[in-house]
């Protein structure tokens, strides 16, 4: 399908277009040659077939929003989304983000908050399983070091540990609509909750429930910190029960530990 009065940068955005408003810009159809289909039928096919293909990976990455919302809904919000975040890198593994911000701008779903929720936790969930692997930080390995060099000891997070808030409990709601699961609740799901999401050296994915002062911790080690300043961020009676918490969860390593290999 030669596209001979556009250059190949220009092709992309214009097929990028008319998945976003439906219909294949009319500098694309024209510049299409040859075959005995008409160009804009042709140029048809392949975008429904990316919109069909895109829509089954954000279905693979969000079981229980689709299971939620149902075949023909989740194809809707599928088909908004897709238009208004189009795949910018061509590994579908990566294609998903901010669905639950597109699940919010939804009037349909203005009475339902707990689904854009459970989609901001589904992708933290991938999110984990797809990050880079770093050996943790053992508690007695932290204990070994004098304790003239813990202060300046620089620390983070693992790779994988996303942290998630939300004002029902999405780790309830999404282990409920597991497969085998009727969806049944077995405690109120109108529970604001905290939570750490992370893989573990096993490489399952977990989710915690984290304290004050743990999520305070936590999300002071976006990047590379001193552990001295980081617990004076937290009120002093509540800072080594809240660091051994985080080390007990095996969520911490030593700064530069990270491989750049990334986990199927």
């Amino acid at each position: 399908m030669p596209a001979a009065e556009l250059t190949l940068a220009e092709v992309q955005a214009a097929f990028a277009e008319g998945l976003r408003r439906g219909a294949m810009p009319d500098a694309l159809v024209a510049a299409v040659r040859g075959g005995r289909v008409p160009a804009a039928r042709r140029l048809q096919v392949h975008r429904n077939h990316v919109r069909t293909s895109l829509t089954a990976a954000l279905a693979l990455h969000y079981p229980v929003v689709a299971r939620l919302l149902g075949p023909a809904a989740f194809d809707v919000v599928a088909q908004r989304f897709l238009a208004a975040r189009p795949p910018d890198d061509p590994r579908l593994a990566l294609y998903g983000a901010g669905l639950d911000d597109v699940l919010r701008a939804q009037p349909e779903l203005a009475a339902l908050p707990m689904i854009a929720e459970v989609a901001g936790f589904e992708w933290a969930r991938h999110g984990a399983a797809q990050a880079p692997a770093a050996p943790i930080l053992e508690a007695a390995t932290l204990a070994a070091r004098p304790a003239g060099d813990l202060a300046g000891l620089r620390l983070r997070r693992l790779p994988s540990v996303r942290l998630v808030a939300a004002r029902h409990d999405v780790a309830h709601l999404w282990a409920i609509n597991q497969p085998g699961r009727d969806g049944t609740p077995e405690q109120p799901l109108d529970r604001p909750c905290r939570l750490a999401v992370w893989r573990d050296q096993a490489g399952a994915i977990r989710a915690a429930d984290l304290g004050p002062a743990e999520a305070t911790l936590l999300s002071g080690l976006a990047g590379d910190a001193a552990l001295g300043p980081l617990l004076d961020t937290v009120p002093p009676d509540a800072a080594a029960p809240a660091l051994a918490r985080i080390l007990g969860l095996g969520l911490l390593c030593l700064a530069g530990t990270a491989t750049s290999m990334e986990t199927a």
